[in-house]
């Protein structure tokens, strides 16, 4: 296809996934197929899930205190819980900070903050479901996933919880 400034750009064809254009730098997939398709090694895979194994909490009552905080619309009690997180190093999944979120309580961005900042596996908030757009732009990484294969990927976003917390 000929652009405007005169270059020749070279035609892309529609991803295999039938929802977006494909990219040359992703070997004709879009960017979603690309970075959270099968592309990454089973070797690095395998790598992440005993990563988010080891940082994940573990303890059924932080587990149920946050269920219950955010059914019962406490955000106070649910911002001690992540501090007791916090202080131990530990987070939740994706899929469990999606049902945080969504069943009860309500949907509003200060929860997203605290929720989605201890989003271990944040590369699975672009693939899951259930996600609002900023959500899935602010603490997902844009949707880029982990193309560079760096380990460990990089912490959760946490800047608006710390100006929350201060």
């Amino acid at each position: 296809m000929r652009l405007r400034s005169g270059k020749i750009k070279p035609s892309v064809p529609l991803c295999k996934c039938g929802k977006y254009w494909g990219s040359i730098n992703h070997k004709n997939m879009c960017s979603v197929c690309y970075n959270h398709g099968s592309n990454y090694k089973k070797s690095f895979q395998n790598k992440l899930k005993e990563y988010v194994n080891s940082k994940i909490t573990k303890d059924r009552d932080v587990l149920a205190a946050l269920r219950f905080s955010s059914k019962s619309y406490q955000t106070q009690i649910m911002r001690q819980v992540f501090n007791v997180l916090k202080s131990r190093n530990e987070y939740i999944t994706a899929k469990f900070a999606c049902k945080l979120l969504r069943e009860g309580g309500a949907d509003t961005t200060e929860r997203s903050h605290l929720v989605c900042s201890f989003v271990i596996d944040w590369w699975d908030i672009i693939r899951k479901n259930g996600f609002n757009s900023h959500e899935m732009c602010y603490f997902g990484n844009f949707g880029e996933g982990l193309e560079d294969y760096k380990f460990p990927p990089r912490l959760p976003n946490r800047n608006m919880y710390r100006a929350m917390m201060s």
